[in-house]
């Protein structure tokens, strides 16, 4: 076999796949001996070696419907246009209608049979064979539903089909049908569903490479890591070459270092586009959005629609606008520069594209963060309009979800409409998805000169157990508001507070410069702005600060 192998790196083009294929029984030492040049290959960035015995061929068989065609015109009007993936019924169909076929000629073109020695099928065979040939037939049109991003579709007939066919199904029907159905579940985002049909479907086909990477995304979506791996290796065991996989094991590993995650890969399948996607993911849990970034754009080179590349497209464009919130070149709507102007005009095409692939399929209702994302990077540009037209788009799919109520009514404040501000923000003062629901509406109630308004929000709204953060922002609009109604003793009550808990904070700072030159004492105002600026970092300027956060210029 070595010589055979070795011939094989001088062929050109060069090979990703070496199969040596025999017609006598599967051999477990020599397979392991094709798994060891494997990995030797990988490390050397050559082709993977596999050996096929016979029940490997007339498993492959399967996947040339013309030869049933062919050899069995009676099941010609199933086979027709059948496609040449994931047919799992017409392997065993095969296996046995050629269980007494000795011999099998190869050439470049398609395998034929010795008809000679075709075994023939009695009445019941016929039967049974027609019936395996019809579940298979709606199996494939449910795969192709879920391929054509119409998972919605697939799962109303799926679900349908499960009823019907069940107690009569085989255990390769039954593993496609469980195995479909959480497809379809994981595609409209019912991700624990899908883990327990994926982990299910196990029983029915458990030497299979596909049913034990979906089992074991089913442990890695129900947060059982270890057993995730566990079966991710035993995987890569039988295929050291399997990317799916690796992207588990990479998912898996969410709690390693980033560098060692990624060592976990050989380096000839890091550019995989499941693989990069898993990375990236990963990166970006971890606040990395160089690193996410880079994988991203790794998976989306090396990609293809068929591959998920909506998805790339999609996380690639919020990371690029997560990175401008992350390296302050947006401060409180301040201008952008030329830089991330083109970053953001980037996360708007990415966007775009992602969406257009999706906007006429059953994945529409569920990829709607797709226009929310964008709508932001468009308000981001000046675009209100746009903007406003695609927050309307998510919000007809989703018109209670308090995360998109809160952007139209930020997007309606910035069009300086703040009675629909208002009424948007009173929508979602409970909402848990928005604790700063009460501070938007205040600061909306302000612009329409209803201070007293504002300030009952705001005093009720300290009045909860929030996050620190939220609380310090409702004791600076405070300060501000009893500045503003000239209730100074409150005012500086409050902006003593925010110093003596927080003395570095640039805004706290400023707001008790503010105070203080509303009450007339402006040489307390001038040496409060001169600590502030000491305490200046990032790249907005100070006065920046000043005209953005206080008003004070």
């Amino acid at each position: 076999m070595r010589v055979e192998v070795e011939k094989a790196k001088s062929f050109n083009p060069k090979l990703s796949e070496f199969i040596i294929a025999t017609t006598g029984p599967k051999d477990a030492k020599i397979e392991e001996f094709a798994r060891k040049i494997t990995e030797e290959h990988i490390r050397d960035g050559l082709f993977s070696v596999h050996i096929w015995g016979w029940d490997d061929i007339v498993n492959r068989l399967s996947e040339f419907p013309e030869l049933i065609e062919k050899h069995h015109p009676q099941f010609g009007f199933n086979t027709r246009g059948v496609k040449n993936e994931d047919i799992d019924e017409i392997k065993a169909i095969t296996q046995q209608s050629l269980k007494n076929t000795e011999d099998i000629k190869s050439s470049r073109s398609v395998p034929t049979i010795n008809i000679d020695k075709v075994y023939v099928l009695t009445s019941t065979d016929t039967s049974i064979t027609a019936l395996a040939l019809e579940y298979k037939a709606g199996l494939d049109y449910s795969r192709d539903l879920i391929n054509n991003l119409n998972p919605k579709q697939a799962l109303e007939y799926l679900e349908k089909s499960k009823d019907r066919i069940w107690s009569n199904a085989d255990s390769l029907v039954k593993f496609r049908l469980l195995t479909n159905i959480g497809s379809a579940k994981l595609a409209i985002n019912q991700e624990k569903e899908a883990a327990k049909l994926f982990i299910e479907a196990l029983q029915y086909n458990p030497g299979d490479e596909k049913a034990l990477c979906n089992a074991s995304l089913g442990y890695l979506l129900i947060g059982q890591l270890e057993k995730c791996k566990e079966l991710a290796n035993n995987v890569l065991g039988k295929n050291p070459a399997s990317s799916r996989a690796y992207s588990l094991l990479v998912q898996a590993s969410e709690n390693e270092n980033l560098k060692e995650i990624i060592e976990k890969v050989p380096e000839p399948y890091r550019t995989s586009s499941e693989i990069a996607y898993a990375i990236g993911h990963i990166a970006r849990k971890r606040g990395d959005l160089v690193e996410a970034e880079k994988w991203f754009q790794i998976g989306i080179e090396n990609g293809s629609e068929k591959e998920g590349l909506n998805e790339l497209k999609g996380a690639l464009g919020g990371v690029l606008l997560q990175q401008l919130s992350e390296k302050d070149k947006v401060f409180y709507g301040s201008q952008l520069d030329d830089s991330a102007k083109e970053q953001v005009k980037q996360s708007i095409q990415l966007l775009t594209e992602a969406w257009d692939i999706v906007s006429n399929t059953d994945l529409r209702n569920f990829r709607s963060s797709l226009i929310v994302n964008r709508s932001i990077a468009k308000s981001l540009l000046g675009n209100l309009e746009g903007a406003i037209k695609d927050i309307d788009t998510a919000l007809d799919i989703e018109p209670s979800n308090p995360i998109f109520i809160k952007h139209r009514a930020i997007l309606a404040y910035q069009s300086k409409d703040n009675q629909k501000a208002i009424e948007l923000f009173e929508k979602i003062l409970d909402s848990d998805e928005t604790p700063e629901a009460p501070l938007l509406l205040a600061d909306s109630l302000i612009k329409k000169g209803r201070f007293n308004n504002a300030k009952d929000i705001i005093e009720k709204f300290l009045q909860k157990d929030i996050q620190n953060s939220l609380k310090e922002e409702a004791n600076r609009m405070l300060a501000n508001l009893y500045a503003d109604c000239k209730d100074f003793t409150n005012a500086n009550k409050i902006s003593d507070s925010l110093r003596s808990s927080n003395p570095t904070s640039v805004l706290n700072l400023v707001i008790s410069a503010r105070v203080a030159r509303l009450a007339g004492r402006s040489d307390d105002a001038v040496s409060l702005l001169k600590e502030a600026e000491r305490y200046i970092t990032g790249s907005s300027t100070f006065r920046e600060i000043l005209a953005v956060a206080t008003g004070f210029y």
